[in-house]
């Protein structure tokens, strides 16, 4: 138990002297929980996805991981999902620089913004995590769902940084929960916990990406949304002619 202990200490006394660059590996979980259980997607069993986020001093590159999942569906003509961003997430906090690539249909996209704004309110409360003492941070989005954020992030892991777009706390976010209610009851999120983290002897470049069609976040949404409507009325336009 001492070994275990020390070796946890000469970790964290590492990461706190040297923290010129570091990589993060975090596991993500959704859930979705319906107040009504027949609303319940028996027919689909949602995976775990996994990421790596490099950060040095100002960027940071979060990217998806492909891993060969163990989990078996839960019976025959059960379908699996894996839900999470698959493109390259990159942020610069000092000159406020976010990049994202993204995709719809065969289409590339490069969504080019500034990074969004959080407005965290910070806790005393506080819990241990890869042994490191985490503080606990909170924060409501302005959307139609008033999604809830629940963020861990540690004081002496110096980078104002965390999975996804999420930023802005005094400490590298370990854990986040970003997840809303439904009106009628239940709800659904997602979590993020980071699986380890070490410090880089051999640094990397944290290349921002550069492919795709230019676009800010609210362009892409909007280009979403029509790509929904058209399918929409294709369904539509099917379901009459029969």
């Amino acid at each position: 138990m001492k070994n275990i202990l020390l070796s946890i200490l000469i970790l964290v006394s590492t990461l706190i002297a040297a923290q010129n660059q570091i990589k993060v590996e975090y596991e993500m979980t959704p859930y979705y929980n319906p107040i009504d259980k027949s609303m319940e997607m028996s027919d689909v069993t949602f995976l775990n996805s996994n990421y790596e986020l490099i950060v040095d001093e100002n960027s940071s590159s979060f990217v998806f991981v492909e891993k060969i999942s163990n989990e078996q569906p839960r019976g025959e003509g059960v379908a699996t999902v894996q839900m999470g961003s698959r493109g390259t997430i990159f942020k610069n906090t000092a000159d406020n620089i976010y990049l994202k690539e993204a995709k719809l249909g065969t289409k590339n996209y490069l969504i080019q913004d500034s990074l969004r704004v959080f407005d965290w309110s910070i806790s005393k409360e506080t819990k241990n995590i890869l042994g490191f003492e985490t503080r606990k941070a909170t924060a409501v989005l302005d959307d139609k769902y008033g999604t809830k954020i629940t963020a861990w992030y540690a004081p002496k892991l110096n980078f104002k940084t965390g999975p996804e777009d999420f930023w802005g706390l005094p400490g590298l976010i370990l854990e986040l929960e970003s997840g809303f209610e439904y009106e009628e009851g239940g709800n659904e999120g997602s979590i993020y916990k980071a699986l380890s983290v070490e410090v880089l002897k051999d640094k990397v470049k944290v290349e921002a990406p550069s492919k795709g069609e230019k676009v800010s976040r609210q362009e892409f949404k909007e280009l979403a949304k029509q790509q929904y409507n058209k399918m929409m009325e294709m369904y539509g336009d099917g379901v009459d002619k029969d």
